[in-house]
């Protein structure tokens, strides 16, 4: 079984870059034009970019809340602190803030986690997209051909039935002049009367000119 040849096109990042190409995934007129001619290869991406755009809003969404969680454990610590400077340092309190300073150093911990995240699953976006881009292109420049050839027969086709048309034509008018000729000569054989017989049993009826030379 021989196979065809896929094309080995290369996409320029810089260039994808610069041109501010967009996710694809999200983009209605790659969706309309790709609609039909995606490989398995091309859904996997569009399946890994998805799950990425959902885990960085995710992300953003625990980073968010982490910094809201951050900003009131600070407002508490400094609260705690001030009671304890000011003499109301007991077991219970001491124990409080020494609890909420391991929270703000895990919570601190957790927002540099989730910042990293979001910092680089744009990257991980970018670059399966231009993945996807580079499959888009092939799959594309493959319709392309199949579909030219396609449409080389049925022009080869559409020339073939056109040239018959004409001949049948040609063929109609030769033979359209030849029964004009033989209903005008049998009328002066038979007679207007006869004909009218004539006329009930075949299709063909001669133009107004041919019958009023009869009449």
């Amino acid at each position: 079984m021989f196979f065809k040849k896929r094309p080995q096109l290369t996409i320029n990042p810089d260039v994808v870059k610069s041109a501010d190409f967009p996710v694809l995934v999200k983009d209605n007129e790659w969706k309309k034009m790709t609609s039909g001619i995606r490989n398995r290869k091309m859904n996997h991406l569009m399946d890994e970019i998805s799950r990425q755009l959902v885990d960085l809003e995710k992300t953003k969404r625990n980073l968010q809340a982490l910094k809201a969680a951050k900003k009131k454990l600070t407002k508490d610590i400094l609260a705690s602190s001030y009671l304890i400077n000011e003499g109301d340092d007991n077991l219970e309190k001491l124990n409080r803030l020494e609890a909420e300073r391991d929270l703000l150093r895990k919570t601190s911990q957790e927002m540099e986690a989730e910042q990293s995240k979001v910092e680089e699953i744009p990257s991980k976006i970018n670059e399966l997209n231009l993945k996807l881009l580079e499959e888009t292109s092939r799959q594309v420049y493959v319709a392309l051909i199949e579909f030219d050839k396609k449409n080389k027969k049925i022009e080869e086709k559409v020339t073939y039935l056109r040239n018959e048309l004409n001949g049948l034509r040609e063929e109609k008018e030769i033979v359209e002049k030849q029964l004009e000729s033989w209903y005008s000569f049998l009328h002066h054989l038979v007679g207007p009367h006869e004909m009218e017989k004539l006329d009930q049993q075949i299709s063909f009826q001669p133009n107004i000119e041919t019958k009023d030379l009869v009449k």
